[in-house]
């Protein structure tokens, strides 16, 4: 008899117990040409990669309309302080500095809390419980639609 070829399936699933499910259907089935392997769950120590928010821009855009609200408020606020002369004789260049100042350190607080909160490590990919099965090309079907009917991903 030729040999025939093989492919491998690899399933994650949502926990322990799913995955043993799945692996004792498999081994019921009595597969002639069958092989599988529990691949253990990523440690904690793994190093993950990290990404960058997209929307960074977005929230420094609003940080800044925001500071601008803010320092417009602070602006006004001061206008109704008496004794202050500075401020009541020029309050044109004043409130142009104030508004200036108080858009870029909003853009600049929310900006950078934007950036770093999202600087978090994405998740993996894959599943915490994998399930690699190899197979004959003729149960490969058989053996996914198990898999998938025990509540398995394809990977």
């Amino acid at each position: 008899m030729a040999s025939a070829t093989r492919q491998q399936i690899l399933v994650g699933f949502g926990s322990e117990q799913a995955l043993q499910q799945a692996h004792s259907q498999l081994r019921e089935k009595s597969f002639s040409t069958l092989r599988s392997a529990v691949i253990p769950p990523l440690s904690k120590s793994t190093p993950q990669q990290r990404t960058i928010k997209k929307d960074t821009p977005k929230a420094a855009g609003l940080g800044g309309v925001i500071g601008l609200s803010i320092s417009g408020l602070i602006f006004l606020a001061a206008q109704g302080i008496p004794n202050q002369s500075s401020i009541q004789n020029y309050p044109g260049p004043l409130l142009a500095v104030f508004l200036l100042v108080g858009a870029f350190f909003g853009a600049l607080g929310v900006g950078l809390i934007s950036f770093f909160a999202g600087a978090r490590p994405t998740p993996p990919p894959t599943a915490d419980h994998q399930l690699e099965v190899e197979a004959s090309t003729e149960e490969v079907k058989a053996a996914t639609q198990i898999l998938l009917n025990a509540g398995g991903r394809l990977l």
